[in-house]
C-alpha cells in the first residue's frame, strides 16, 4: 500500500468512524493484527477526531469485554475477519467494506488537551487499567 492510498483509505474510514458515534473525546477500539490494517485503523481514528485503543485479536475474550464496557466504544474498527467472532451491540466499521466514497481530509479541528490514546495495563492487580494519553502529551 502506498502513503496515498493508506491517506484516502484512513479518510474514507474516518468517516464511517464518525457516522458510528466516533468524535472528540470518545474511544474507538481498533481491533488488528500486526498489518497494515491496524495503520490504517489507527491514523482512520485519529482523522475522525475520535481516541483509539488497540485490541489484539488474540486478546482473551474476557479482556476484550471488558475493555469495551470500561471505554463505552460506539464502535469497532478493522476488518471483516478480524472483528468477525466478536461479539458487539454497536456499530463496526469494516476497513475491507463498503466506506463512504468521499476520500478527501476530514477537517476537524482538534485541541491540545483531546484524547489520542488508551492502553491498558496487565491488570496484575486484577483489574486492567486504561491510561489516556491526550495529543499534547504525544509531541515534543
Amino acid at each position: 500500500m502506498t502513503y496515498g492510498e493508506l491517506d484516502r483509505l484512513a479518510n474514507r474510514a474516518a468517516r464511517a468512524i464518525a457516522a458510528a458515534g466516533g468524535g472528540t473525546d470518545r474511544i474507538v477500539a481498533v481491533v488488528a493484527d500486526r498489518s497494515v490494517w491496524a495503520v490504517v485503523g489507527m491514523l482512520a481514528a485519529l482523522k475522525s477526531g475520535s481516541a483509539y485503543v488497540g485490541l489484539d485479536v488474540h486478546y482473551p475474550a474476557d479482556r476484550v469485554a471488558f475493555i469495551l464496557e470500561d471505554t463505552r466504544t460506539p464502535c469497532l474498527v478493522g476488518t471483516a475477519a478480524q472483528l468477525a467472532d466478536l461479539a458487539f451491540e454497536g456499530e463496526k466499521v469494516l476497513l475491507d467494506g463498503d466506506l463512504p466514497h468521499d476520500d478527501s481530509e476530514p477537517n476537524l479541528a482538534r485541541g491540545g488537551q483531546d484524547l489520542a490514546y488508551c492502553i491498558y495495563t496487565s491488570g496484575s492487580t486484577g483489574i486492567p487499567k486504561g491510561v489516556l494519553i491526550e495529543h499534547n502529551s504525544m509531541v515534543n
